[in-house]
């Protein structure tokens, strides 16, 4: 019996995004001509060092979450668990402290079961959460650094225009209604995008 949380959870992404799956790396094939990708740091640097780094990181990823969702927009935060197809976590090395802190943030913001995703061509299978709550400026610094330092699996999705910002360990993935706004923004922060003509 879904939740009323994954009732609403569906009925506003299947408005937007009736032909992609919740899981953030698969949003690029899926819509790709709606897709544009920034990098977090200078020279395409993957993952912050030092806390100057950090700061560069955070800078960016929230001046462009400010462009794509806005300030004080309800949205849906949508966090992703990543299992094997024999219902086994992937990655050993990274489970205890992957799956505690999964735990950790399900409790701290509410987030509800809405669901499973199998992707059989990779061998694994997403349990998907989400949570209804408004994008704040600098609200959630802490998630977007363990995003980057690739220990959370999340991403926004604005539930006034769809738009999704998805960050992930190296930069920060969007998905936009308007392809004006894709150009736009493309323009705008020109630097910050992949010096490589796919443009990962």
């Amino acid at each position: 019996m879904p939740t009323s949380t994954g009732v609403r959870f569906w009925g506003d992404w299947n408005r937007f995004h009736p032909d992609c799956t919740p899981i953030g790396y698969r949003l690029k094939s899926q819509a790709e001509s709606r897709w544009l990708r920034f990098h977090s740091l200078p020279e395409s640097k993957r993952y912050p060092e030092t806390p100057t780094e950090e700061a560069i990181l955070l800078d960016r990823q929230t001046r462009i979450a400010q462009e794509v969702l806005g300030e004080n927009t309800p949205c849906w935060m949508v966090l992703e668990s990543w299992h094997d197809l024999f219902r086994k976590p992937v990655l050993p090395f990274r489970n205890y402290h992957y799956y505690l802190l999964q735990h950790r943030t399900r409790r701290r913001f509410g987030f509800k079961g809405v669901g499973v995703v199998d992707v059989p061509e990779d061998d694994c299978h997403f349990r998907v959460y989400a949570t209804p709550r408004k994008w704040h400026a600098h609200a959630f610094d802490d998630l977007l650094l363990e995003i980057a330092d690739d220990k959370l699996d999340m991403f926004w999705v604005s539930r006034v225009t769809g738009a999704i910002f998805a960050p992930y360990d190296g930069g920060v993935d969007l998905i936009l209604p308007d392809p004006a706004q894709k150009e736009e923004l493309r323009q705008t922060y020109a630097e910050w995008l992949s010096p490589w003509d796919h443009g990962l």
